[in-house]
């Protein structure tokens, strides 16, 4: 049996170690990139509730509001109108039921695994600065 020495043993240990966090970032991501998905993750999920919220608006106001601060006179629910870096939302009416929804988003989700459920749209986007183009129509009465 050979015996080897603690400085052999340790850089040993030192050497696998740092392997395992290598391996950790390279199947999760850095700090940062997990950061950014976050960060997108919480921009979607703000944006189909800006959409539910515009879509409630266009129902009882037979309009679409004229800018997203018009969707909090008056609601129960407390909708984001910036993101979780502080810029704020881009809003746009282009129809009489149309508008877009626009947002500055970390990383691209080009990469992103496909079954994310609910806010589907929101979570295809490219990197930078996107607008995502949406309708708000009326309800049929039968």
């Amino acid at each position: 049996m050979t015996k080897y020495s603690p400085v052999v043993f340790g850089a040993g240990l030192t050497i696998a170690a740092l392997l395992a966090v290598i391996a950790g970032f390279m199947m999760i991501g850095s700090p940062d990139h997990v950061r950014k998905q976050e960060l997108d993750r919480i921009r979607s999920s703000e944006l189909a509730a800006i959409s539910g919220a515009v879509s409630a608006y266009r129902s009882t106001h037979a309009a679409l509001p004229a800018q997203l601060s018009d969707l909090s006179h008056g609601a129960t629910l407390d909708i984001a109108l910036k993101d979780p870096e502080g810029r704020p939302y881009g809003f746009a009416v282009r129809g009489p039921y149309t508008y877009e929804l626009c947002a500055d988003f970390s990383l691209s989700s080009e990469n992103e695994p496909r079954d994310r459920p609910a806010q589907l749209i929101f979570t295809r986007h490219p990197a930078g600065h996107y607008c995502f183009q949406l309708e708000a129509r009326p309800r049929a009465h039968p």
